[in-house]
């Protein structure tokens, strides 16, 4: 900045004008300012600001805000009581400023050759964010003769205008906060983005996360070789100042229109919306409705209370070739908030976040799809691919909507609140049906499916009729779309409406739930029955919510309940199993009951089925059963030592010639 007096002195007339007009204009913001308050400003508001702008550059902030506290001091205290000046400033020096100024440039069109050393402003997402660090402004030096001499921080080997010999640094004047972030285009396409690096300074620094999209203020920089901040020995390097940053206008989502609404609604009390919206989704596809539903569930979602979750994670698991992918994409064409990854870590960086090397070479944290659609949408195919570190992760963001990592000694804890429809082939690349069923056809850990709300299983089964009817409807799809259906974008307006809306639940409704459960807990110990752990009924709970919503009702009712129930047992039923009271469970059920049950289930399954069919139970071919299955026992020592201690609680008796009796 120039240090020219002439420019000073039209420094502060800028000041002193933007001073009287906050007084005679902002009455009621400067009334209502509080030490945690935030003061809004918008830079086309009077002309003063854009000048100021202009003239105080990496300042502009610091100069608002000592404008404001000037201004809130002069209204709120009379010219003789000078001495609380300084006492507000103390108080009021939390007080932030959110200024919103225009976008100037889009990302993509910023150059050196138009734009080094000017002030741009530009939308952008924030993608990997460093380490805050501090920097030295000025520092205290002395010398010899006892001068003490603050200075620039970056100026070295200065000489006392006294004795004339070198100064010494002997502290910290002044410092702030600096970190650097990666900056990239907002795009919802995929593919090459423009990028840069930027700084954040002051109060800016060490508040922002990565995925978040902000308008910047900043001024384009080229810094040479050989420097504090460009340690490149030949290459000048582009680091944006930022000097501003203000929220973007959240995206305007459209809503039906009320004449549209009350036809949803009429629909929904005739009994044909759900119909009508099955329909509508994913077209193209035959048949399929239950999974269709599901999906549709999901991006509705639930009522978040307390710390119960309302996002709904739905799995479509099977043979290849059955349409579960192209169900699960149909979402990202419904929903603004959403997108699409792989379990195979295509994104570099893991589905939660990882570290990323930034261009100066220091590490960021960069984030993955679960965080870039925090409170969105998510649709991850290949979820058997995923490494064992990436499962653990993403147990806790279907469950509690957070991503914690620790990468390279940076503890993050990000916001990923969102709704999975998930993906995966059996183990085998085609549903083995003389296994005892999912949990031997899936390559998953028992934990990880254990937090989807509904599972539903995909079969290619050779049928003439069904095969007839498929290339008949894809032969129609061709054609085009069905008039009498909803079009994407009615459906979008549809769902970005009720995805707001808050049924309550009433005693009775969750009277009716809890019947259900209670009773399907009474044949846990059933050999003939699939017991229902607290996770399905949470599920069953979102699900009768979302069945409110979807239907407009401002109480998740009788029928809400029931239509869960039933779609739930429609989704078991896919896999073989039923849910009837003391019926017949298949032999996919069974499988089923295999990755719910707790390892002393387990134990006294094995050992009761192996004493029905040998008549006598004894270790060496009950440790052989017990490994079979591998989710308890990974090996003959893990068994063994599980006999021994469930033989040392009594648990089990020995007799003499080694046979093994079970305790009831």
């Amino acid at each position: 900045m120039s240090s020219d007096p002439e420019d000073e002195l039209n420094r502060m007339t800028l000041e002193d004008e933007l001073t009287e007009y906050f007084i005679q204009c902002r009455e009621d913001g400067l009334n209502k300012l509080t030490p945690k308050s935030k003061f809004n400003i918008n830079i086309t508001e009077n002309v003063l600001l854009p000048l100021i702008l202009e003239e105080s550059r990496e300042d502009f902030r610091k100069t608002i805000h000592r404008v404001l506290l000037r201004a809130f001091a002069k209204y709120k205290i009379e010219e003789n009581r000078l001495d609380l000046i300084s006492k507000i400033k103390e108080v009021f020096s939390d007080v932030k400023i959110d200024i919103k100024i225009p976008k100037t440039n889009r990302m993509n069109e910023i150059r050196a050759e138009k734009h080094e050393g000017k002030i741009i402003t530009f939308p952008a997402e924030i993608f990997t964010v460093g380490t805050p660090k501090t920097e030295v402004l000025r520092e205290i030096y002395e010398c010899d003769c006892a001068n003490t001499i603050i200075r620039e921080a970056e100026l070295r080997r200065e000489i006392c205008p006294t004795c004339h010999e070198e100064l010494k640094s002997i502290g910290v004047a002044e410092s702030e906060t600096v970190q650097t972030i990666t900056l990239k285009e907002i795009s919802k396409l995929g593919g090459k983005t423009t990028q840069f690096v930027a700084e954040l300074h002051r109060e800016e620094a060490d508040v922002m996360q990565p995925s978040e999209k902000k308008m910047f203020t900043a001024i384009f920089r080229s810094i040479p070789p050989n420097t504090k901040r460009n340690k490149s020995k030949t290459k000048y390097e582009i680091v944006l100042y930022v000097i501003n940053t203000h929220p973007i206008d959240k995206i305007k989502t459209a809503k039906p229109d009320p004449l549209t609404l009350q036809t949803y609604k009429d629909m929904a009390k005739k009994g044909v919306l759900i119909d009508k919206l099955v329909d509508a989704y994913a077209p193209h596809i035959y048949g399929n409705r239950e999974a269709k539903l599901s999906c549709l569930l999901s991006i509705i979602g639930g009522v978040e209370k307390g710390d119960y979750r309302g996002r709904i994670h739905i799995f479509l698991v099977g043979d290849p070739a059955t349409g579960k992918t192209q169900i699960m994409k149909y979402m990202t064409r419904i929903t603004s908030n959403s997108g699409i990854t792989d379990g195979t870590g295509a994104t570099g960086v893991g589905l939660g976040a990882g570290m990323v090397k930034l261009p100066t070479g220091e590490m960021g944290l960069a984030p993955g799809p679960c965080v870039k659609y925090d409170l969105g949408n998510l649709g991850i195919d290949e979820l058997d691919k995923m490494d064992k570190e990436e499962y653990e992760m993403l147990l806790g963001i279907m469950e509690d909507g957070l991503c914690r990592r620790t990468v390279a000694g940076v503890d993050a804890e990000l916001n990923a609140r969102v709704s999975l429809i998930a993906c995966a082939n059996p183990k085998g690349g085609k549903w083995d049906r003389k296994l005892q069923g999912i949990a031997d056809n899936v390559n998953l850990s028992p934990q990880t499916m254990s937090r989807f709300d509904l599972m539903i299983r995909f079969l290619n089964i050779a049928n003439e009729e069904e095969d007839s009817k498929i290339l008949d409807h894809i032969m129609k799809s061709r054609g085009g779309r069905d008039k009498g259906l909803l079009t994407d974008d009615e459906l979008t307006s549809y769902c970005n409406y009720v995805r707001e809306l808050e049924p309550s639940i009433s005693l009775e409704t969750e009277r009716t739930l809890r019947d259900f459960y209670v009773k399907r807990e009474r044949y846990q110990t059933d050999e003939e029955s699939l017991s229902m752990d607290q996770r399905q009924y949470g599920a069953l709970v979102r699900i009768s919510h979302a069945f409110a919503k979807m239907l407009f009702k401002p109480m998740v009712d009788e029928e809400c309940v029931n239509l869960a129930i039933d779609l739930y047992k429609k989704c078991i039923a896919s896999f073989g199993i039923s849910l009837e009271e003391g019926g017949s469970i298949s032999e996919g059920s069974k499988g089923l009951r295999k990755y719910i049950e707790n390892k002393d289930q387990s134990f006294r399954r094995i050992f009761r089925k192996l004493e029905e069919d040998a008549g006598a139970v004894f270790r060496e071919e009950l440790v052989e059963e017990m490994i079979k299955e591998r989710r308890h026992w990974k090996s003959e020592e893990h068994a063994h030592s599980y006999i021994n201690i469930s033989h040392a609680r009594s648990s089990i008796i020995e007799k003499s010639n080694g046979e093994l009796k079970l305790v009831d």
